[in-house]
């Protein structure tokens, strides 16, 4: 018996939404290195939305970039496949293995509608 998507869609709100395509338009903004999106469940209804870990070419302002981020995707996307959350670092999180895991949320919430 078939389990789970093998595109790896998630639906979000009733739409599909392809968390590797989204990954694909972040790593494509300049001042990008590279990105993992993953989804997240907010709040007490239980809604699923995604968030992004995000490696910056050079780190000196990570605000400008999560901007930057947003506008570029607001242009081609919907608002359900905006990352409601970003997370920064130097290197996309991993486990004593090697393989990417989960972050937790920072502890800024963005205002968004979708």
């Amino acid at each position: 018996m078939p389990t789970g998507r093998r595109d790896g869609a998630i639906q979000i709100g009733g739409i599909y939404v392809f968390p590797d395509r989204i990954r694909t338009l972040i790593e494509a903004v300049h001042g990008v290195s590279e990105a993992s999106v993953r989804p997240f469940v907010q709040g007490s209804a239980e809604q699923t939305r995604l968030k992004a870990f995000v490696v910056p070419t050079h780190c000196d302002n990570t605000e400008a970039l999560e901007a930057k981020i947003r506008a570029e995707l607001s242009v081609v996307t919907k608002p359900v496949e905006q990352p409601l959350h970003y997370s920064f670092g130097t290197a996309l999180p991993r486990n004593a293995m090697g393989k990417y895991i989960d972050w937790p949320l920072e502890t800024h919430e963005a205002n968004s509608t979708g």
